[in-house]
């Protein structure tokens, strides 16, 4: 019999504590596969890696390997690498140029855009009768791009990628494609973390850490003590998960005259056009809720301007890890 899953179960959001279960349980992996990455945006490549037609990356969504390629008619095609006859794989390699993917067990050969071109006898063995518009490479439905990054999507109902993202996701993206013309350097370069992908993504915001973790990049000079200070940084949260970590807005900016961050984030594409976050006095608030031991989680929500674009953001919230009963700027807000 399935387990329950149930929310209460896995969290207890008035201590702030999690069962260690979620990043073990297979029922609770399952339901990720199927609710998260079953219907999700997910990253595939980067533009500059598939410049041809028959330019082709490897990646997966889940569990499914997937072949991200550029068909002869431009458009970026994902593919499952699975044949439907057999389930042999019709890539082998990461990335690299083709004319066609090959099965190497039954010899079917598959176009760009994932259709059945050739089967070796054919009007022997299926006496012409195979329907070769069946037979293709199941195609991921939904593939856009966003400042030149590329992701894939399996399920049809899913908000568009622009949506998806959010201000917050396309802000991050565009940190990255806002420096200027960007092209991928060749060759694949792995690292495999054995554990679970939460505890991978936690790593990232987890700004306790750094100053332990990374003490060797601050004894190298290639950071300061004060740039890994915890309560110097700042999470921006946005819909669907996405988020941004960075430097925090100390008082002493705060209280120069110069209060729209703009001036701290990178001006390109839409990141230009949003003018970013206007912090105004008086609308400042700090909502603490309990964590671990030690440490209290705030959050500070400030107003966001609208701008001549129209982009609307409302209040949104800006999340510190703060030590316990937080700093003295914040306890006197």
């Amino acid at each position: 019999m399935a387990k329950l899953i149930t929310s209460d179960h896995w969290v207890d959001v008035r201590q702030g504590l999690v069962e260690r279960e979620i990043f073990s349980d297979r029922a609770v992996y399952e339901l990720e596969l199927q609710k998260i990455f079953g219907r999700a945006w997910n990253f595939m490549c980067h533009e500059s890696q598939i410049t041809k037609p028959g330019d082709y990356f490897m990646n997966a969504i889940g569990e499914e390997q997937v072949i991200v390629v550029r068909g002869r008619d431009e458009a970026i095609n994902v593919l499952l690498n699975s044949c439907p006859h057999r389930g042999n794989s019709v890539c082998r390699a990461e990335q690299g140029n083709t004319r066609s993917f090959f099965c190497s067990y039954h010899g079917w050969n598959f176009a760009l855009d994932g259709r059945l071109i050739a089967v070796p006898g054919s009007d022997k063995y299926y006496g012409d009768q195979l329907d070769f518009d069946e037979w293709g490479l199941t195609r991921v439905p939904r593939v856009e791009s966003y400042g030149g990054f590329v992701f894939a999507c399996l399920d049809n109902d899913a908000p568009s990628l622009h949506d998806f993202l959010g201000w917050v996701g396309r802000l991050g993206i565009d940190q990255i494609a806002g420096k200027g013309e960007m092209v991928i350097v060749d060759g694949i370069q792995k690292n495999r973390i054995h554990c679970n992908w939460k505890l991978a993504v936690d790593n990232l915001f987890d700004w306790y850490h750094p100053k332990v973790s990374h003490q060797s990049a601050i004894q190298a000079g290639v950071l300061t003590e004060e740039a890994l200070f915890p309560m110097d940084q700042m999470v921006l949260l946005g819909e669907y998960g996405h988020a941004i970590g960075g430097p925090g807005l100390s008082p002493a900016r705060l209280a120069s005259p110069k209060r729209n961050t703009a001036s701290w984030l990178p001006k390109a594409g839409p990141a230009a056009d949003i003018g970013g976050p206007t912090l105004r006095p008086g609308r400042h608030s700090v909502r603490p809720v309990s964590g671990h031991v030690g440490t209290r989680t705030s959050f500070l929500t400030c107003g966001l301007r609208r701008t001549a674009v129209s982009f609307a953001c409302g209040c949104r919230r800006v999340r510190s890890r703060l030590k316990s009963g937080g700093s003295p700027w914040l306890r006197n807000q």
